[in-house]
């Protein structure tokens, strides 16, 4: 439901129907590739290399925004001195069903981060991406080292106590 935003995906080779749903969509997708990668992590660095907004939102396959999602997270940083924007987030197993809604408070502190449980909520402001990336060699954990590195370099979190995106159980952890 937002305008201005720009669709960068970045597929890791997939030898299944991936590639012809992208294309159905090709006129939705500024950008994408299918090409071997090492990994979620080093996907992620290289679509992150590659946006130009100032707002950047990571979502993986099985997983999905909430309809105003986008909506949500821009109004956010307009009216808030922010560098991160989170919210809730809704756990579907297997069969679609729900399993139930993760919702943590902003840390006070380094020992009180939990923001791993919501990160495809996790929305950034662009310039935290040129000074750090994600660590390809951490296979499952990346995500969890950024924060922890974000959060240690005083970078601030804000939080919208509204469901931001559904993920399904299972995947790669």
């Amino acid at each position: 439901s937002y305008p201005n935003i720009e669709y960068i995906l970045i597929d890791g080779g997939s030898t299944d129907a991936s590639l012809d749903i992208i294309k159905k969509y090709d006129d939705y997708i500024d950008f994408w590739i299918s090409e071997p990668d090492s990994g979620i992590y080093d996907a992620m660095n290289k679509g992150i290399a590659l946006s130009h907004g100032s707002i950047v939102g990571l979502i993986n396959s099985d997983d999905f925004y909430t309809k105003n999602c986008i909506n949500h997270v821009v109004q956010f940083f307009q009216q808030n001195s922010t560098d991160f924007v989170f919210g809730d987030k809704l756990m579907l197993n297997e069969g679609f069903n729900l399993q139930k809604i993760i919702s943590v408070d902003i840390p006070s502190s380094l020992a009180d981060l939990s923001l791993h449980v919501v990160h495809p909520t996790i929305f950034a402001k662009r310039f935290i991406y040129d000074s750090l990336t994600f660590n390809p060699n951490l296979r499952i954990a990346a995500d969890f080292d950024f924060l922890l590195q974000s959060f240690d370099r005083g970078y601030s979190f804000g939080k919208l106590n509204i469901v931001l995106a559904v993920m399904r159980t299972g995947g790669i952890s």
